[in-house]
């Protein structure tokens, strides 16, 4: 039957009828016919009049009967319902998460983008550019998260927003990072924070299993206790393919291993930590001890290599993922199906960017070329061309054969960008140059393509080389957003 008008507050907790039927997995017209039978009660909008649906009522309609969503994409092998689904409504997109208990939990971005088919892609552009933190889903549970070797920050921003997802509320207790501008910039993201300049191995100095030192216990002091969530990504120089010296044998590898200390120290319940794929060839075999020295504490680990293009970042990167919970085994795989994207163009992330370029502000410019690599990437675009021939290289890329050949080169507007690197700013480190204009990227337009979205801010202060390597250096943010909502999903993230 057809109620009251529903209230402006509560709107954010209907859906018309075409997301309703999405989510039970039903047509339209079962929709209206179960309206008529009394089954299911429906609203009405109070500017527009159209007919909505309460999603407890939904819920209860999960709950009483063996209606269930029918949303299938393949994981594991098999199919399996993907507990997520999106629609647009009244200037908001809308983002439901169904959980196996039929639990609706409703979040929404602010949206200008009315289209027929309102999804993942839209929902996720929206997030990207929206200026403002999104509200929480809910006054759901506080969950307490602490980031080791977090840069600015970029990679705890995925695991808030797959808290939010899941109807939590994360509570940062800290971050630590040995670089100044980045924990500064983390400082400036995450205000109600505690942020440590600190080298984690002057802060967790202890021996696992051994009793805490008078440092740990200070750490534990200044943080108020324990967490729930842990993640953590050690610098990466030593294992990066990038890195053509020290690589399987840099004395930085072994920070891997420090995420055991804290976690033992720390005792959360889930713990995440990423690093460049290289890490699994570690010749002191890192990933593997940790992997023991974990479960040795209680958790069940596992690991994965996540290619970032199959969760709709427009970038070919790859990231290793070693996830340990202390409540079961947490399967990647599924997690990562159920945010399964197409994959996405630079054009995507930057369209609406291509007005936003100013030579005054750091954020919104390129850095400057010499009178030689501005001749480079004029022909280039003069030529039509992507790869910058031989013939108009460097003496040490023309006179040898070499395999550099993205550097010096051009994006193209209808693929992925290549992996983004704290050296975006220059043409010589990489294929940075702007798919259709006669520069390198800005930070902003980075960001973009590393799944930034816009309400992450640096201090003015900030200098050009600085944001370059925050950006470069992290690990896209909808890597832990796929994590955090996997394990929330799944009954092991607390």
């Amino acid at each position: 039957m057809i109620e009251a008008r529903i209230s402006q507050d509560k709107l954010g907790q209907a859906v018309r009828i075409g997301a309703a039927a999405s989510i039970l997995g039903v047509t339209a017209q079962t929709i209206r016919n179960w309206v008529a039978q009394g089954r299911l009660n429906a609203v009405r909008h109070p500017i527009n009049g159209y007919r909505l649906f309460s999603l407890s009522e939904i819920n209860k309609l999960v709950a009483a009967s063996s209606v269930a969503p029918q949303v299938a994409v393949k994981g594991a092998g098999e199919e399996y319902v993907n507990p997520i689904s999106y629609h647009w409504q009244a200037g908001k997109g809308i983002r439901t998460v169904l959980f196996p208990d039929g639990r609706p939990v409703v979040s929404q971005v602010e949206s200008r983008r009315r289209v027929k088919d309102y999804g993942a892609q839209h929902y996720e552009l929206d997030w990207l550019r929206s200026k403002r933190l999104p509200e929480p889903a809910s006054l759901g549970r506080r969950v307490r998260v602490g980031d080791a070797f977090s840069g600015g920050g970029i990679f705890s921003l995925g695991v808030d927003e797959g808290l939010r997802a899941a109807g939590l509320v994360p509570v940062h207790a800290f971050g630590l990072d040995f670089d100044g501008d980045a924990i500064a910039t983390f400082r400036h993201n995450f205000p109600t924070s505690v942020a440590l300049h600190e080298d984690v191995i002057a802060i967790a100095n202890g021996t696992v299993g051994a009793a805490e030192t008078r440092e740990e216990k200070a750490f534990l002091r200044s943080i108020g206790g324990g967490l729930d969530v842990l993640v953590a990504g050690p610098p990466c120089q030593g294992h990066s393919d990038l890195n053509n010296h020290t690589r399987r044998e840099d004395p930085k590898n072994n920070l891997y291993f420090s995420t055991v200390r804290l976690s033992e120290l720390l005792q959360p319940t889930f713990v995440i930590v990423e690093n460049v794929p290289g890490v699994v060839h570690d010749r002191q075999g890192v990933v593997s001890r940790t992997s023991e020295a974990l479960t040795r504490l209680g958790y069940e680990v596992s690991t994965s290599l996540v290619d970032l293009r199959r969760l709709g970042v427009p970038q070919a990167r790859k990231r290793f993922v070693l996830v340990a919970s202390r409540r079961g085994a947490f399967d990647i795989e599924q997690a990562l199906a159920a945010q399964a994207s197409e994959v996405r163009p630079v054009e995507w992330a930057l369209a609406d960017l291509q007005a936003s370029y100013n030579e005054a502000v750091t954020y919104e410019s390129s850095a400057s070329h010499s009178a030689e690599n501005r001749r480079r990437i004029d022909f280039l675009f003069e030529n039509g061309l992507f790869e910058l021939p031989n013939a108009e290289r460097p003496p040490c890329h023309r006179d040898k054969t070499h395999s550099y050949v993205s550097v010096y080169g051009r994006m193209r507007w209808d693929k992925p960008a290549p992996t983004i690197t704290g050296g975006f700013g220059s043409t010589g480190q990489g294929r940075f140059v702007h798919p259709l204009e006669r520069r390198t990227l800005t930070p902003h337009e980075a960001c973009r393509l590393q799944f930034v979205p816009d309400f992450f801010d640096f201090p003015t202060v900030t200098g050009r080389r600085a944001m370059q390597q925050i950006i470069g250096n992290a690990a896209p943010p909808k890597l832990s957003q796929a994590i955090v909502l996997g394990a929330a999903l799944q009954g092991v993230l607390l």
